[in-house]
């Protein structure tokens, strides 16, 4: 007979953080960065992925079905529209994205 064991992923590496994580880059790279240098991030994709997970249990609970809810909150809670009036950003380089990815796993 053989044991499962099951992981548990940290909600910062889950592919809803990781969705975030992407619109964060193209959208709003300067709050990335502030949220990475002060340590931050990691408890930032964590609450960004519970309030998620809450609002899909509340849209499934409403009627919805699980790929309905997924939808409705990746374009409201972890990839929203740009905004009309885009704030000034820098661009965020190839380094600074690896860099912050990989301090995920740290």
């Amino acid at each position: 007979m053989h044991m499962k064991t099951s992981v548990q992923i940290p909600p910062y590496l889950t592919s809803m953080a990781v969705a975030h994580l992407n619109w964060m880059e193209d959208n709003k790279p300067n709050d990335l960065e502030k949220l990475y240098s002060e340590k931050k991030l990691k408890d930032y994709l964590s609450q960004k992925v519970m309030t998620a997970k809450q609002k899909v249990d509340q849209l499934m609970q409403e009627g919805m079905s699980r790929y309905e809810a997924m939808e409705i909150v990746n374009g409201i809670i972890l990839s929203p529209p740009k905004e009309d009036a885009p704030s000034k950003v820098n661009p965020m380089t190839g380094m600074m994205r690896s860099t912050i990815r990989m301090s995920l796993y740290e």
